[in-house]
């Protein structure tokens, strides 16, 4: 019975001295910090945060922050050393700071839990550089440098929203005005969005529009990520609670057209251009929507001509708003074109001999509408220079002018232009 009473006392003693080495690591971590030794307080308060005695420990948590805080800012050649091994002290730092924070209670200093949540060289002085941190993965990845640059951000954005509870006076917006709540959870939904993470966009996004938040960027953005889903519907639903949030924002505007336009509600598409128009008739783009929308409405009905008679005043009118839009210039100078196709045609099946008089009204008309084309192809070709598609178009309506001089010139010249951009 002795032996074994001497056996449970050796465990005690020995379950107590790695309880107090572990209190000592925090201790001597601490001052190691204050001499500015840093590579021995990360040391030990890594192996205190190991330990099971006291990874749970307010104090280990509080003194952590406090040692990655200093890492992270620490310019000298031994800061930089240890960021090498340790590459995200900052978010090292908040992390602790969040989780003293939740595990501290009336066995630790209440003064130092109101330090951290309210002073501004804690929590609140960490969170600017943890975003900033993220920002920096993000581009990373955009530049092709890190593939795990958008999980990176999301990650340090994240961490950044649990901490905005304990942020009761809006210190963390007051050291750095772009740290709202509101714009990290937007820029956590927008790299997901990135990222094609789409419940983690509904999370965030979602929650801003849940709340109405005047932000045409939120709404657009859940758009695009159902529409990628391919779920219009619920494109569209978002489109318009933007459009009622924020009724002249003009991307919303165009988003709710395209969208119209590409799950073919052309009618109710022309309904709300008009009324767009009737708003603000000097906005050039409204024409060119509706234009393009009859154009479309045309190919679904082909016996409605007056579609094409409405596409060409519209896209006329976009064209006198302004004069140096290349893209409408395109369309009106095919509309053109596709209205000599059918009096070319008939003109190629009229005996140029037996029905003369014909054949020669036909090839006036045609020539007519051709040369009108072409006007406009090379208007937009001298607002846009040594576009292939633009010269292309030009090429055609050279060819049925007849004209092989025009046509041998521009075909070595898109040859040329293929060579370049190879």
């Amino acid at each position: 019975m002795k032996l074994l009473k001497h056996v449970f006392i050796s465990a005690l003693l020995a379950l107590t001295f790695t309880a107090t080495a572990q209190k000592n690591n925090i201790e001597t971590a601490k001052i190691s910090l204050r001499d500015g030794d840093l590579k021995d307080a990360k040391k030990y308060i890594d192996l205190a945060a190991a330990n099971e005695e006291t990874k749970n420990n307010p104090k280990m948590w509080y003194t952590r922050g406090d040692v990655y805080f200093a890492i992270a800012l620490d310019t000298t050649l031994t800061g930089q050393a240890l960021r090498l091994f340790e590459p995200e002290p900052s978010y090292r730092s908040l992390e602790s700071y969040i989780n003293c924070l939740k595990t501290g209670d009336e066995k630790f200093s209440k003064a130092a839990l109101n330090q951290i949540a309210g002073e501004a060289g804690k929590v609140l002085g960490i969170a600017p550089l943890v975003y900033n941190d993220g920002l920096i993965a993000q581009q990373k990845q955009n530049d092709g440098k890190d593939p795990n640059g958008y999980a990176t951000a999301i990650r340090y954005f994240e961490l950044i929203l649990t901490a905005f509870p304990y942020d009761k006076t809006n210190k963390i917006k007051a050291a750095n005005t772009d740290l709202s709540e509101n714009t990290v959870t937007k820029n956590t939904g927008k790299i997901a969005y990135f990222k094609k993470d789409w419940p983690l966009v509904t999370k965030y996004i979602g929650k801003l529009a849940s709340e109405n938040f005047l932000d045409a960027d939120v709404y657009i953005t859940l758009s695009k990520a159902f529409q990628e889903q391919g779920d219009t519907a619920t494109a569209i639903k978002y489109v318009g609670q933007g459009r009622d949030l924020l009724p002249e924002n003009q991307d919303l505007i165009t988003e709710e057209l395209v969208l119209y336009s590409l799950t073919h509600q052309g009618d109710k598409l022309v309904e709300k251009l008009s009324k767009a128009i009737d708003a603000d008739p000097s906005n050039a783009k409204y024409y060119y929507y509706r234009a393009n929308t009859y154009e479309g409405l045309f190919k679904n009905d082909p016996k409605r001509v007056d579609y094409l008679d409405k596409a060409e005043a519209d896209y006329k009118k976009s064209l006198e708003l302004e004069p140096n839009d290349a893209d409408v210039n395109i369309m009106l100078g095919i509309m053109y074109f596709n209205k000599a196709v059918p009096v070319i045609n008939e003109r190629e099946n009229t005996d140029n001999v037996k029905q003369k008089k014909k054949f020669d009204d036909l090839n006036n008309q045609a020539n007519a509408l051709l040369n009108i084309a072409l006007k406009y192809y090379e208007t937009s070709n001298t607002l846009k220079a040594d576009d292939i598609e633009t010269l292309t178009y030009i090429k055609l309506c050279y060819a049925q002018l007849k004209n092989e001089e025009k046509v041998m010139e521009l075909t070595k010249r898109i040859n040329e232009l293929k060579a370049i951009q190879k």
